[in-house]
């Protein structure tokens, strides 16, 4: 069961965290990004709603607004690391890489973790 579902991960991840660092010259404390796991096999599913969500305005111009689409991404990884909430998540698959930022608490199964992810806007 766990490499049939493993053999579906053709991408890998590494991931970074933000954490404080102080400066011992400057007396400051600043932040450092930091990797803590590198080229890890995953996978990153698409998912859009089967319906689009239009919304129609009732102007004097009879303007009206253009369909709005959600997409979930989800991060298919192994259940035995442990990602804090807001890490870094730079994602290879399919010779495409894409910075994303975990954006949820892991939903824990037998063989695998599932964390839904939105793309990375910086660090907060």
């Amino acid at each position: 069961m766990v490499e049939a579902i493993k053999s579906l991960w053709k991408g890998s991840c590494s991931i970074y965290v933000n954490e404080e660092v102080f400066d011992h010259q400057t007396g400051r404390t600043g932040f450092s990004e930091r990797l803590i796991f590198e080229n890890q096999p995953c996978r990153i599913s698409f998912r859009m709603p089967f319906r689009l969500s239009f919304k129609a305005t009732a102007t004097a111009n009879d303007k009206i607004d253009a369909a709005s689409v959600r997409q979930t991404i989800s991060l298919y990884i192994s259940n035995k690391l442990t990602i804090p909430p807001g890490s870094k998540v730079v994602v290879t698959q399919n010779g495409v890489t894409e910075v994303y930022q975990k954006s949820s608490k892991p939903s824990m199964y037998t063989h695998h973790q599932e964390i839904l992810l939105e793309l990375f806007k910086g660090w907060v």
